[in-house]
């Protein structure tokens, strides 16, 4: 199909849509001047508002930014919308609880922990905000009140990780100083190989680094790269030696500060290091974890490994982005040490997704690092003269400008061509693919760097085309089939019951249109027509450990609640099945047995779902997996389960999650060969919805109820369910209704605002706010103390939220009075307003409803408050 790049007048179109709500300052002009069509964006490629009623498209080499590992649209991401607990943002269903255990499961298997633990939180900075608290928490030496950061690191915008975060223009503006970090210098790699050898005792020697004296080997000191290790090392080690660090903060790769690489040495010694004087590390993977290198975790590409060569880990793992939610991972329970968690269950349910399929195409993102080298060495040979440093891993690269000036031409020119990436470091440009991405995508990218390259190095401007052959789109087509499904549940849900056969008539239509091909319901009466095509294609298509008994689709077509579909060709042969049938009928299928729904009739196990595979790209067993779905919904069919092998059977476990399956049991050696995976993904996937019950105490995180979703507010909301885009780049016209509308809500002079993950980001954009509009006086006295009230909650996903909402372990200097009430509301009014006479505070903060207990504060305390904060600004 044929796509069309962006020009000029996209750009002035989406300034004109923009400029009408940036009016008033209503919010901050920072975003792109393009206004997204999420809904028409596909694979790589960003769809975007034109004035000629198309949609024009943007080639995101960047993968917003480095979120989306499958591009946009991608089908596995639809089965966040078939969870209800998604539209209502509800945490508290077994099918949830479940989703999160499997979820916990997977990450310890891939991080090869003893025992994992995690806390979900709403972004990568709170991410690493809470992995601080809990350092802060169990510290050894209670005085100890800072980070150690490495110069380059980014970690987040909140105040304890914005002081930990290098780039001065981003940091200065903001700082406290006496909350600033320490920072030692990043042992950067001149290129990707991040394996090195070891020098004989070298972990030995970093093991015992807290005797009085160290003496480096001379010969150590002869590599200039293991100098710059040792360097940092011995730099880390004096400061550790202050008694002051509480927490090392540490990116294995550093992606803001330019794709910096280190190596598995470099981080072999540092964690036994800090091991030895009981420091954690935490290592920030919110921009590498979730396969941006070839492993799903960057740190597990490093050989980490011991004294006695036992695996070698970091005290916590913090991920965002590609996890869609902010995750911490901890060998500890977390969950005590702070009240609850805060977070979006629909980015939940799409990290899940993100993780398991990711990780079941790790051998596709090895082969697009495959395809890319060879067109990034040609590209930097053929301007070897000006560009340099190529590195890679996974699906990510980069190459440095050897005239740093001339880097934000790069960034300015890169729409002229269609392209998105972005700059890092002083003279790093860095990009970021996903799985979508063909050998096609990559030429396309890689031509229009060329000619960027041409007009920059040698100052021509080559005509070119903005008009491109990709691979077919079928975003529409997912779309359309989520959305039928969506509906069915609600009109189960709403009594609103559907007749099966009617769906199946629609259904016909559709493989007739779509695929040319005859859908049939395969029943007692036709089946034994069929019987031998069945066994043929089972042996086409599986290893003989994977094909399925015929003997099972016997008893299968017998069963009045199985549902048994075939795909037949213009020479009346079958080319797919697709067969589903209570669990009770497969007493001897493994696994079976130990589901909880194994004698409920209205629980489905998908016996096989098996496409030709001269058909198998065509889409076919996505669809037949939505039609026996849709059919069962029908029927009254509560649960479809089943299993998929690992790896070997990757494709269907994708499909499967874009139903919205959940991994019930992961049942580990199943299959009794030599391939080399042989575990077995067993699967639930939920195809009616329960109807919620209703819980008070959970209305400020459930603002959604079922009567508000229909199926109009679920074709509007879709492509925001499916697509996470970072908002500081680009929006859509929806986004900025919806918020517009909310601002308007609020009295004249607050119609100003920024958009935020949380509760606490809020909290600590509000600080940053008040602090950078303070005069000169209040930051050169550095007035930074806060005034705040008992049981008065603002968060826990910073430590500045944590510091105003706890008594415990503060961070930041925080006083605190009784809550006022009818009762004592004018003894704490003057306790207040001697407290802020005698004492300098940046700001005071209150909840006019508590929104823990829900008590309101007198109106009359608020009154006074604002009469006294107001007459000592």
């Amino acid at each position: 199909m044929e796509i069309e790049f962006i020009n000029k007048n996209d750009a002035e179109l989406g300034k004109n849509i923009l400029s009408n709500f940036y009016k008033d300052k209503m919010i901050p002009a920072e975003k792109k001047s393009y206004v997204t069509n999420l809904r028409k964006s596909f694979g790589p490629y960003l769809g975007i508002q034109s004035n000629d009623n198309k949609t024009h498209f943007i080639l995101d080499a960047a993968s917003q930014i480095a979120t989306l590992g499958h591009g946009f649209n991608p089908s596995t991401f639809f089965g966040t919308s078939q969870y209800l607990e998604s539209w209502m943002n509800n945490p508290d269903t077994p099918d949830f609880k479940l989703l999160r255990n499997s979820f916990l499961g997977f990450l310890n298997r891939k991080l090869n922990w003893e025992k994992a633990y995690f806390t979900f939180v709403n972004s990568g900075a709170e991410a690493n905000e809470t992995a601080l608290g809990y350092c802060y928490r169990i510290r050894e030496n209670k005085n100890a009140n800072k980070v150690l950061a490495f110069e380059g690191s980014f970690h987040g915008r909140m105040m304890v990780t914005l002081a930990a975060t290098w780039n001065k223009s981003k940091r200065e503006p903001f700082e406290w100083k006496n909350y600033l970090a320490e920072y030692v210098k990043y042992p950067e790699l001149n290129d990707s190989n991040i394996n090195l050898p070891f020098p004989a005792n070298w972990k030995a020697f970093w093991n015992n680094s807290s005797i009085k004296k160290l003496d480096i080997p001379s010969e150590w000191l002869t590599d200039p790269i293991l100098k710059k290790e040792i360097d940092s090392l011995i730099q880390i080690r004096e400061k550790i030696l202050t008694k002051t660090i509480f927490a090392i903060l540490i990116e294995p790769m550093q992606c803001e500060g330019g794709d910096c690489y280190s190596s598995d040495r470099f981080h072999t010694a540092l964690l036994l290091m800090a091991k030895t004087f009981k420091i954690p590390v935490i290592y920030d993977e919110v921009q590498t974890g979730f396969h941006l290198g070839k492993e799903f975790f960057w740190h597990r590409q490093f050989d980490l490994r011991g004294l006695d060569n036992e695996q070698l880990n970091p005290d916590y793992v913090v991920c965002a982005k590609k996890s869609q939610i902010g995750i911490v991972l901890s060998h500890h329970e977390t969950k005590s040490i702070f009240e609850g968690e805060e977070f979006s269950v629909a980015s939940a349910i799409r990290g899940y997704a993100h993780a398991i399929s990711l990780d079941q195409l790790q051998n596709k993102i090895i082969n697009i690092e495959k395809l890319t080298s060879p067109l990034l060495l040609n590209l930097l040979d053929k301007y070897k003269d000006f560009v340099f440093r190529p590195r890679q891993n996974g699906l990510a690269f980069a190459f440095d400008l050897k005239d740093p000036q001339l880097l934000n031409k790069f960034v300015d020119i890169r729409f002229k061509y269609g392209l998105l990436y972005y700059p890092a470091g002083n003279q790093t440009l860095r990009f970021r693919l996903n799985t979508s991405f063909t050998n096609n995508d990559l030429l396309i990218l890689f031509k229009q760097l060329d000619l960027i390259c041409q007009e920059i190095f040698q100052n021509t401007s080559a005509e070119c085309s903005n008009i491109f052959n990709v691979t077919n789109d079928q975003t529409s087509e997912l779309y359309e089939w989520n959305e039928i499904l969506l509906k069915s549940k609600i009109n189960l849900l709403t009594n609103q019951q559907t007749d099966s056969g009617a769906y199946l008539s629609q259904l016909e239509s559709f493989f007739s249109n779509q695929h040319s091909l005859n859908l049939i319901n395969i029943d007692s009466e036709n089946y034994p027509k069929y019987r031998n095509q069945i066994i043929d294609i089972q042996k086409k298509v599986y290893e003989s450990s994977r094909q399925t008994d015929i003997e099972k689709f016997d008893d299968t077509i017998t069963n009045k609640k199985s549902i048994s579909l075939g795909l037949i060709d213009s020479q009346n042969k079958l080319v797919a099945i697709a067969f589903a049938g209570p669990l009770h009928l497969y007493p001897l299928e493994r696994g079976l047995r130990q589901d909880p729904h194994f004698n409920d009739v209205n629980s489905l196990y998908m016996l096989d779902l098996t496409v030709m595979p001269e058909l198998q790209q065509a889409g076919l067993g996505r669809n037949l997996k939505y039609a026996i779905t849709l059919i069962a919904t029908a029927k009254g069919i509560r649960r479809i389960q089943g299993r998929n092998r690992d790896r070997l059977a990757g494709p269907m476990i994708n499909i499967n999650l874009a139903i919205g399956a959940i991994e019930q049991n992961h049942i580990k050696e199943d299959y009794p060969d030599f391939e080399p995976f042989r575990d077995v993904f067993y699967y639930t996937t939920k195809v009616a919805w329960d109807k919620p019950k209703i819980q008070l105490s959970t209305a400020i995180n459930t603002p959604v109820s079922i009567n508000s979703i229909d199926i109009n507010y679920i074709q509007k909301q879709l492509p925001y369910m499916v697509n996470k885009i970072c908002l500081s780049n680009f929006v859509s016209e929806d986004f900025l209704s919806g918020t517009k509308e909310i601002i308007q809500q609020l009295p004249q002079e607050l119609r100003h605002a920024y958009t935020c993950s949380g509760q606490s980001e809020a909290i600590d954009k509000v600080v940053k706010t008040i602090w950078v509009n303070s005069d000169s006086k209040v930051k050169e006295a550095n007035i930074n103390k806060l005034l705040t009230f008992n049981g008065h909650f603002f968060g826990n996903g910073s430590s500045l939220s944590r510091s105003l909402s706890y008594d415990l372990d503060q961070y930041f200097d925080v006083k605190k009075l009784c809550n006022p009430t009818e009762e004592n509301f004018n003894e704490i009014i003057k306790l207040a307003s001697k407290e802020l006479e005698t004492s300098k505070y940046l700001a005071v903060f209150i909840e006019p409803l508590l929104q823990k207990t829900m008590e309101k504060v007198p109106f009359e305390f608020l009154k006074k408050l604002r009469e006294i904060t107001t007459a000592l600004k």
